[in-house]
């Protein structure tokens, strides 16, 4: 008679390659959340620090939050991380350059740049300039004291407005996403 692997055959088992039963890990994404400017802001933002975690109607955190302090945000669990910003502008006029960017810190101090990315706001005869630029990084995570993330926005004309707005998101939003452990 040949039997089939050692261990316990089950609904919460798999057969391994070397013929034994083990449990099934839990899979899939355990935390993600999304944060927001509360209201419009002009000129360079750094960091961007008056931010709420989105409370509208439907949102589903998942997981523990990020925390926020001053515009640095902390993650809850050390991991794989993929952290997206996309940052939305108007102005009524012009500006040659709009940039959202990421910042990190290894030792909760020197933060450096991680990701950014620009638009061109250009006016036209009967509306403004609107437009839209997005930043993405992927971070591991093995330092929940020391590694932090921020946002920034710098801009040429300092007339350019961040759009924010507490009531659902408009323009600009942060996401944190962990995609799998470290």
């Amino acid at each position: 008679t040949t039997y089939l692997g050692t261990g316990t055959a089950s609904s919460s088992t798999f057969l391994r390659g070397d013929q034994t039963y083990a449990a099934i890990a839990a899979g899939g994404i355990t935390h993600a959340s999304q944060w927001r400017p509360t209201g419009d802001a002009t000129g360079d933002i750094n960091p961007i620090a008056n931010v709420e975690q989105n409370d509208t109607a439907l949102y589903g955190n998942l997981g523990a939050a990020m925390s926020v302090s001053s515009g640095n945000f902390t993650f809850p669990v050390t991991g794989y991380w993929l952290v997206n910003i996309i940052g939305g502008y108007f102005l009524n006029g012009d500006s040659a350059y709009n940039e959202i960017s990421i910042q990190a810190t290894a030792n909760n101090s020197s933060y450096e740049l991680k990701a950014y990315s620009g638009c061109l706001l250009q006016q036209t005869a009967s509306a403004p300039g609107f437009g839209n630029a997005s930043a993405t990084f992927l971070f591991d995570i093995t330092d929940l004291t020391n590694q932090k993330v921020r946002f920034c926005n710098n801009v040429t004309n300092n007339s350019a407005t961040l759009m924010g707005g507490t009531n659902y998101n408009t323009g600009t939003m942060m996401t944190f996403v962990r995609l799998a452990d470290t």
